[in-house]
């Protein structure tokens, strides 16, 4: 009876596969030609969906919201790599802004490596002019437009300050004749003399700035010259006036 009823199970199942594959196939697409594939193939692999060197994590960082540009660094931190993302806002860091970064980045990052999101290290810079006035001009005519080239923010023609922190990035080198010929180039300015370029942070004998014409910041550091009493340690614009009217 086991027997019989099992063979008969059999039969049924052969019956069913052979009705069902005499049905018409539905939704499927033609083969992919070997001319589509030279075609596409290549684009796919332009966006990278994935962060595996320390370029990928500022890569990804940068085109989050919020964030102006980043830098990554993957290090050894006992038993496994971390991948520390240093990040320059677009306004000022807060902690929804890492946590949203955080948040952005961990879709990305490798298994077996960790994550953190930190502020970028920013380096006051101390610039100190002497400007020698023309006779014709009004001492504080000529300073008032010095001040209103060299600032952190916005100029009324829409273009941003010699000082805006958008024209400082990662690892940069500051250069001291573009601050010189800037000045000079200002009506009334006789002369520009570049009495004092430095960090902030700059211990007891570093190399001149004015002597070599230029500052050296590491890999992490931004250059910054906000020139706010409130922010000292983001660095000092100063200007010594003389001559004019």
């Amino acid at each position: 009876m086991r027997m019989r009823a099992a063979l008969g199970a059999l039969v049924a199942i052969a019956a069913m596969t052979a009705s069902q594959a005499a049905l018409a196939a539905s939704g499927g697409v033609d083969a992919e030609s070997m001319d589509h594939i030279v075609q596409y193939a290549p684009y796919s692999y332009q966006t990278q969906l994935r962060c595996v060197t320390e370029a990928d994590y500022g890569d990804a960082a940068s085109a989050l919201p919020g964030i102006r540009e980043a830098r990554g660094t993957l290090r050894w931190t006992g038993s496994w790599y971390t991948a520390f993302v240093s990040i320059d806002p677009v306004t000022t860091i807060t902690t929804t802004l890492v946590k949203d970064t955080t948040s952005g980045l961990n879709l990305l990052r490798m298994m077996g490596t960790d994550l953190a999101v930190e502020d970028a290290e920013l380096v006051g810079l101390r610039i100190e002019m002497d400007i020698c006035v023309d006779p014709d001009h009004f001492q504080g005519d000529v300073f008032e437009a010095l001040m209103h080239l060299f600032i952190s923010g916005d100029r009324c023609n829409g273009k941003p300050g010699l000082l805006n922190s958008s024209n400082f990035s990662f690892g940069e080198t500051v250069y001291a004749s573009p601050l010189i010929a800037a000045a000079q180039a200002v009506e009334g300015v006789l002369a520009a003399t570049l009495t004092v370029f430095a960090r902030m942070d700059a211990p007891v004998g570093a190399p001149d700035g004015v002597a070599t014409g230029y500052l050296t910041m590491g890999r992490l550091e931004i250059p910054r010259c906000d020139n706010d009493p409130n922010h000292l340690d983001h660095g000092l614009f100063v200007l010594h006036m003389d001559g004019g009217k």
